[in-house]
């Protein structure tokens, strides 16, 4: 048996989880959860401090693993986090990456990084 806590280091079960992360628009604890993980009947509801994704490493020019198995390489809630969208990868579909949850990507584009007040 595994117990709560070791799903969140199973990378299925992370990238399971962050593919239907969205911004909670139930009408239900909007204010204390402003981010959403339906899993079945389950809603999973989501505090954060600030954006509900937190990048674990950088790959540079190189496809993540969901676009070279035919997938689109972004999910809704990492476009959604990342302040100003994220950039489009090279023509060959290749580019520099950030990875978070399991396995999943995004597009990294420095152009797009901004300095907050909150830092």
């Amino acid at each position: 048996n595994k117990n709560f806590t070791s799903c969140f280091k199973e990378k299925a079960f992370l990238d399971f989880f962050f593919k239907r992360l969205r911004p909670n628009t139930t009408g239900r604890y909007e204010e204390e959860f402003p981010w959403v993980s339906p899993c079945g009947v389950e809603m999973n509801f989501v505090a954060v401090s600030d954006r509900p994704i937190v990048f674990t490493a950088a790959d540079y020019d190189s496809p993540s693993a969901d676009e070279a198995a035919g997938g689109t390489g972004t999910t809704a809630a990492a476009t959604a986090a990342v302040a100003g969208g994220v950039g489009d990868s090279d023509a060959n579909g290749q580019g520099d990456r950030l990875y978070f949850a399991g396995t999943l990507s995004v597009p990294f584009v420095p152009s797009d990084l901004v300095l907050t007040q909150e830092g």
